[in-house]
């Protein structure tokens, strides 16, 4: 599962902030992140659904 600092980096990575192998400053971390939340927040208001799956593995042991 990607975290929120694995696609703060890769964000930064695509817009030429970091080279491949840097890694951000706290400070940049935290603003990135910041914004994140923010984004995401907005998405809420306007009541647009941000989606996630899980994986779930079944033996047949389990399964009555």
């Amino acid at each position: 599962m990607t975290t929120a600092g694995e696609l703060i980096n890769g964000a930064l990575r695509l817009i030429g902030m970091l080279a491949e192998g840097e890694t951000p400053s706290a400070a940049t971390s935290q603003d990135a992140l910041d914004a994140m939340n923010q984004m995401i927040d907005s998405w809420n208001t306007e009541r647009l659904s941000t989606f996630s799956t899980q994986d779930q593995i079944l033996d047949r042991k389990s399964v009555v």
